[in-house]
């Protein structure tokens, strides 16, 4: 079974599912709230209340980007420790898949991938990941970006045995800080990140 090329497995969504990652559900409760809240009709257009709350006319041009929407750029000069924090990372993950023995992360990553990839969570991941891609063969680092709001990502080649050679992804992306934030996989690769 080939997992769709829109998937994307990644450790934020298992531990949401799982229930293990804490700020998953109260962010989509926010949302709700935010969305069932009561609003007022806008006053009449004759009132000057109404002149003043009257939106200024649509631009056409389209807003500047802003840190969580501005492209990621591609980074000329990597960070060898990050480089070797992220693929240490991966490989130490894939080798616990393949012995079945997880353990608590260290100070490496944050403290909420921590809390969410601890090892119950560790094992269903590479339960799901084995299922659907396979096996891990191979990876080797391709490249790292940097994003608008200061985090790194950094993307592996990997080979599976149930993908096609060389065309999925391992990412890891650390935070400013240079802790490992977040862990996935992309079964295709693409020349962006996506």
């Amino acid at each position: 079974m080939k997992p769709s090329p829109t998937t994307i497995l990644t450790l934020a969504a298992l531990a949401c599912a799982a229930g293990a990652l804490a700020g998953c559900k109260e962010e989509s409760s926010k949302s709700t709230a935010a969305s069932t809240t009561s609003t007022t009709a806008p006053p009449p257009a004759s009132t000057p209340a109404a002149a003043a709350s009257t939106p200024p006319p649509a631009s056409s041009t389209p807003p500047a980007p802003t840190a969580s929407t501005a492209p990621p750029t591609k980074l000329d000069v990597v960070d060898a420790k990050e480089r070797a924090l992220a693929d240490k990372f991966a490989t130490d993950f894939f080798a616990r898949c393949k012995s079945g023995k997880f353990e608590e992360l260290g100070s490496e990553v944050t403290p909420d991938l921590r809390r969410a990839f601890n090892p119950d969570v560790q094992g269903k991941l590479c339960m799901t990941w084995t299922f659907q891609v396979g096996e891990l063969k191979s990876k080797e680092f391709a490249e790292a970006w940097k994003q608008a709001d200061g985090k790194r990502l950094y993307r592996f080649r990997s080979v599976y045995s149930k993908l096609d050679a060389g065309k999925s992804e391992i990412r890891v992306t650390l935070d400013p800080s240079g802790k490992i934030e977040s862990f996935g996989l992309e079964p295709t690769w693409a020349d962006r990140p996506r």
